[in-house]
């Protein structure tokens, strides 16, 4: 599906708002009777669900062309290895084939061309592996059974690229946040500058002036481990037909529960021994009047509480919950403050401003009640100031494939283990803000 498919989906998502703005218009006039109101709100109601299906296909499409972008930048990462090809689109294959039949047969299955691409013969990836297993046992009746009877694959750099185009679909942060990759989990210090005290100053001949010196810190990001489970059934493993790399490494497998579990803590962490989440490093805004509505000037104050250096690049993030609510808002003038994005790769918007829902968010009114006093709701700014860190080397990401833990059920358990922080690159200027709830 092309671009072109993308922009003519924009262009019947902006007729489809058209009608729903001149429904709300008559649902509102006094003279319109009720009868005609209920049928107006109902075809809104399915208006509506064509928005947001259309916004999902479009969401795809653009997604996917972006990606493809990125990855062909991302050529010659892989070691070299004599067993795989030169040819990018062979090489991915290679890995392909020889993951999935790691999965459907273990380590005993591998030819010895494919053991060399995931299970190389290195120090830190029997390290790794190793250490993995280890912390495992205190799931297993009998430690021997682990002990025995797991193997482990290291998965290819190139092939956690497919893993990531699985997880950019959940949660949000991974989405709109600037991701860096290292090859090792050594501590990964960013440095930090606010020079916002010094400016240029007027001086008269052979004068002087004085100095500040600019305030320097910086931002470490540590490497926590991330552990997701998937059983299959013997059966299906035995399967010929079905393609098993697809089912456990793809987005119904080991990386959509990966996403959810870092999109939570990457928007709600509390940075003690687990990333910092963006609710929780970015600073309050706002305070909005009503804990059960969020109105026009909420929106209005949020977004000037920022500085107008970082509104520059800046979005908001919220729960669906946020956007229902937000959708009905009109401004002083009678006009929406949501608008659907008209142009070819134009987001939707919020006041002008792309915004992304993010279900980790609080909601303002859940299950149509008030929230909890002191919610945050909301996050306005530039989100690319938000780091995440993804290990991709010094033996992760790791598959674990065991054997006899549910042997009794028929089943073989598969594992993924890797590395990931987040937190907010920030030398003190709030390129972040939040708004929360009353007391």
């Amino acid at each position: 599906m092309s671009l072109h498919k993308s922009k003519a989906l924009r262009e019947e998502r902006a007729k489809i708002a058209k009608s729903i703005s001149d429904n709300l218009d008559l649902i509102q006039k006094a003279e319109t009777e009720e009868a005609r109101r209920q049928e107006l709100i109902e075809k809104n109601d399915q208006l509506w669900k064509d928005v947001e299906t259309k916004k999902r296909v479009i969401d795809q499409i653009e997604r996917q062309a972006d990606l493809e972008s990125e990855l062909n930048d991302r050529k010659g990462t892989l070691q070299p290895n004599p067993s795989l090809s030169d040819d990018p689109k062979e090489r991915k294959e290679q890995q392909k084939l020889a993951v999935e039949a790691y999965i459907r047969f273990g380590a005993e299955g591998l030819s010895e061309d494919a053991r060399s691409i995931i299970m190389p013969n290195t120090n830190v990836a029997r390290a790794a592996i190793a250490d993995c297993v280890r912390s495992l046992k205190g799931m297993s009746k009998e430690a021997r059974d682990l002990a025995t009877t797991t193997s482990g694959a290291v998965l290819p750099n190139e092939y956690w690229d497919d893993i990531e185009k699985s997880m950019l679909a959940f949660g949000g942060m991974r989405e709109i946040s600037r991701t860096i990759r290292t090859a090792s989990g050594n501590p990964f210090v960013m440095p930090t500058m606010n020079d916002t005290a010094n400016a240029a100053t007027l001086v008269t001949e052979a004068g002087t002036s004085a100095s500040v010196d600019p305030t320097l810190s910086s931002l470490t990001l540590n490497a926590y481990v991330y552990r997701s489970r998937m059983n299959i059934s013997r059966e299906m493993l035995q399967d010929a037909s079905f393609n098993i790399d697809a089912w456990v490494m793809g987005p119904d497998g080991l990386p959509t529960r990966l996403a959810r579990g870092l999109n939570t803590a990457f928007t709600t962490g509390t940075g003690s021994s687990q990333p910092n989440g963006v609710m929780v490093a970015t600073s309050s805004g706002l305070t909005i009047n009503d804990g059960t509505a969020i109105n026009y000037n909420d929106f209005v104050d949020l977004e000037h509480s920022l500085d107008p250096w970082y509104r520059r690049n800046a979005r908001c993030m919220f729960h669906d919950g946020v956007l229902k609510s937000a959708k009905k808002i009109k401004d002083s003038q009678n006009n929406p403050i949501w608008m659907s994005g008209l142009a070819l790769r134009a987001p939707d918007t919020i006041l002008g401003y792309p915004y992304t829902v993010n279900q980790d968010v609080a909601d303002i009114n859940p299950a149509g009640g008030a929230g909890a006093a002191g919610d945050k709701i909301m996050a306005f700014g530039d989100f690319k100031k938000y780091i995440i860190r993804d290990v991709v080397g010094d033996g992760f990401p790791v598959i674990l494939r065991l054997v006899e833990r549910y042997a009794e059920l028929g089943q073989v358990a598969f594992l993924l283990f890797s590395r990931h922080d987040g937190d907010m690159l920030d030398a003190g200027t709030d390129p972040i803000k939040h708004a929360i709830t009353p007391s």
